[in-house]
Formats: C-alpha cells, structure tokens, sequence
C-alpha cells in the first residue's frame, strides 16, 4: 500500500467455550495502518446432525504513517468494519449468510490486511473492503455447499456463492460510486491426507455501469495440492 513500511507486529487474544469461541488482534503495520480486530462465534448444535452458527466481527481502523500515506496516495487509512453471518448446517449441506458494512468518510480508505483477510464477505475475488473509498460501503454474501460423503463419494464438497458489493471506486471523489455483483462456482475433491484439488470458476458482473468495465469477466482456475 506505501513504500518504506519497516515492521510490522501484533497482539492477539482468544477465548474459546461450549458456547462461543472469541479472537481480538491488535496489528500495528509500520507507515501503513494500527487496526483493532474482534470477532465472537456462537456455534449451536440443535440435533444431531443440525447445526447453527452465528458470528460478528468489527475492525477499527487508524492512520499510522502521519498523512504519509496522504501524501503518496491521495487517500488515509481510517474508517471502521462490522460485519454479522449465520451459518445452518445439515446432512452434508450447509447454506450461509453474511453481511459488511463499513464507515469511510471521503479521503479515506480501508486496509484488508493480508491473504485473504478475515472479513466475512470475503470471496474468491472481491473482499468487503473493496470499494470502502471514499463513502460507506456494504457487501452481502449467500452461499450453499454439499458434502457428498453422505451420498458416498467421500472427500467431494461443491459449493456456490452469491456476493453483492456496493460503496466507492475513488476515495477522493464521494460520488464515484460501484457495485459488482459475483458468482462463485467451486469444488474441492481430497483424494488423500497429502493430496487434493480444488477449482472455481467466476463470473463477475458490473452493475453500476452499463458498458463494459474491469469488472466483467470470467475467471476459472483449477489447482492440485500437495499437503507436506
């Protein structure tokens, strides 16, 4: 995000119950960004072979650099995250929801930290803080697996995932605004405790713009995993 970062620590805390499992980090990413994050899952066992899971999470956000990243970017890394999921599992299926929202005032932005960030509308391509520039920004996901070792082709899991994602394209211009819509298609086969494959294929969708943008594509990749 800007040159010249030298270190970067953190600081985490976690609990974990019968009732709930929690996390709080702290990261403090020299000349980028101090974030505090939190999260609390309350899993439910409702039968023996139902199970509901809820979780929330939150991420505050503060410059670290002194408008250092001002300077390069246009833009400060200062805002905040929430976001809420519930998850139903049975009988080898399992459907989910989930929701962002995040608090971005006009020049300024989110960092997604790093990989593929906590946040719990993130998928394969685009993440919660995508478009948290320059204006408040929110994202939905629903998604549906199927195991199929209940109907004997054991280590096969398909699954999809609708994500929805609304906020800025510039953190310097409030008016530049985006949505883009994405489908995720994917499997995942585990052929050993060493090997397994997985591939998705994706298709994402402009929805703020009718001509054809950056956003409009299709995306499949496969890979073969090698587990040491």
């Amino acid at each position: 995000m800007i040159s010249g970062s030298d270190d970067t620590w953190m600081f985490g805390l976690g609990y974990s119950s019968d009732l709930l499992e929690t996390t709080v980090w702290y990261y403090s990413v020299a000349d980028v960004v101090h974030a505090f994050y939190g999260e609390i899952m309350a899993p439910v066992k409702l039968a023996d072979d139902l199970f509901l899971t809820f979780g929330a999470q939150v991420s505050i956000q503060s410059d670290e650099t002194d408008l250092q990243t001002y300077a390069e970017t246009g833009a400060r890394v200062e805002g905040s995250l929430y976001g809420v999921m519930a998850e139903l599992s049975f009988s080898g299926i399992t459907a989910g929801v989930a929701y962002n929202y995040a608090s971005i005032d006009e020049g300024e932005l989110l960092f997604g930290g790093f990989g593929g960030g906590p946040f719990f509308t993130n998928i394969d391509t685009l993440v919660a803080n995508e478009f948290a520039a320059g204006q408040d920004a929110e994202s939905y996901i629903l998604s549906i697996t199927y195991d199929l070792s209940d109907v004997g082709i054991k280590g096969l899991c398909v699954g999809y995932t609708y994500g929805n994602y609304q906020g800025g394209a510039d953190p310097l211009d409030s008016a530049a605004n985006a949505e883009v819509a994405e489908h995720d298609f994917y499997l995942e086969y585990t052929l050993s405790d060493a090997w397994s494959v997985d591939a998705v294929y994706v298709v994402s969708d402009d929805k703020e713009h009718s001509e054809t943008t950056e956003w409009d594509y299709d995306r499949a990749q496969a890979r073969v995993n090698f587990y040491f």
